[in-house]
């Protein structure tokens, strides 16, 4: 099922996503209709894990292919499916129909949890809200907001309860993108502007009681699971996009002649190329073991840490190694490898940077 997965996934992305309309998203050009277009095929529904927990596969081979074409749909496929998976797993029979809209691709959502002062320190979350009458009342701002301009609704963690730990006093809130108070605001970055990462102002938002996603104060749940598919997912867009710079790298260094004989001739291009198919194979396999550990019911944290943490900096590796043998050719628009480094630039900090992920692994670093 997998192989027919590929081959339908690549089939659509080869003839809808150019390396010129790419470009475009990249630049900053709306990727609302070709998203739809993508989700018309029903691939987000692989985020539906319910009752068929393999579907996490299905969905990690999606990104892996989508991200190989764009950073902005692959980073839209990753965001909404995370979102689409906690309010699915979490939320109450009221969020089901929002669950369906957004894996249909008819709703978008963003998921609203790092702050300006707090980086991916979580314990230094400052958004607060509280509930007034039968109205939740949020205050606060969020930092660095994938998406938020075009969500229908925003997932926002706030503090509910400031008088225990944050563990037992965080709530996940589920708000609509249009809410009176709310104060959305792109920030420019180097790549994949088409799908922006904002500031966002909570200025006395309202919600109603049942926006809370599962029971208040309980949030953590949610944002373990959201973190854990949002790693997963980042670590599959790696190995997609560092297998695409490989199989471009092979081709041109085969056409690309130096000295009368084609660069791949030499030794120590071939070996550099052949050195990238393994780390690629290496995370695909560290992908496909954060999969089976979650899905499988123990604790995913070192196996889901590993995988995104190898996957993001193998994928740095992997820009720099094709720079490097191209040499200044890597360096024009007229070629996608700038692009690429840039996009694969998130992974870093995506789902959490790399320290972060050896911070979790640092409690037990040898455990399965």
């Amino acid at each position: 099922m997998l192989l027919a997965l590929r081959e339908a996934v690549s089939t659509w992305c080869e003839t809808n996503v150019s390396l010129d309309s790419a470009a475009q998203l990249d630049l900053g050009e709306s990727p609302i209709e070709l998203y739809q277009a993508m989700a018309a095929n029903g691939w987000l529904a692989y985020a539906d894990i319910s009752d068929d927990p393999e579907n996490l596969y299905r969905l990690a081979e999606v990104c892996k292919i989508v991200n190989s074409y764009s950073g902005v749909l692959g980073n839209m496929v990753s965001v909404n499916a995370a979102c689409a998976m906690m309010l699915g797993m979490f939320g109450g029979a009221g969020h089901q129909r929002l669950v369906d809209e957004i894996l249909a691709g008819s709703k978008l959502a963003a998921f609203a949890l790092t702050e300006p002062q707090a980086g991916t320190d979580v314990q230094g979350l400052r958004t607060r809200a509280r509930l007034v009458g039968d109205q939740w009342e949020v205050h606060g701002e969020k930092y660095l907001t994938t998406g938020a301009l075009v969500a229908d609704v925003l997932l926002v963690v706030a503090r509910t309860d400031q008088e225990v730990p944050m563990k037992q006093g965080t709530s996940l809130l589920a708000i609509p993108g249009d809410a009176p108070g709310l104060s959305i605001r792109p920030l420019p970055k180097m790549a994949a502007n088409g799908y922006a990462s904002c500031h966002i102002t909570l200025d006395g938002v309202k919600a109603p009681g049942a926006a809370v996603v599962g029971d208040a104060n309980a949030a953590w749940g949610a944002l373990a699971l959201g973190g854990a598919v949002e790693r997963i997912l980042v670590a599959a867009c790696c190995v997609g996009l560092s297998r695409t710079i490989g199989e471009y790298l092979f081709d041109y260094t085969r056409e690309r002649e130096a000295s009368g004989q084609p660069l791949y001739q030499l030794t120590n291009i071939s070996h550099q190329i052949v050195d990238i198919a393994i780390q690629v194979r290496a995370a695909d396999a560290l992908v496909n073991e954060a999969i089976a550990a979650f899905i499988g019911g123990g604790n995913p944290t070192n196996a889901v840490a590993a995988a995104k943490a190898f996957a993001a900096r193998m994928q740095q590796d992997v820009s720099m190694t094709a720079m490097q043998v191209m040499g200044g050719r890597a360096y024009l628009q007229d070629f996608p490898l700038e692009r690429w480094l840039r996009e694969g630039l998130l992974a870093l900090w995506a789902g959490g940077t790399n320290e972060l992920q050896k911070n979790l692994m640092a409690r037990n670093p040898f455990a399965p």
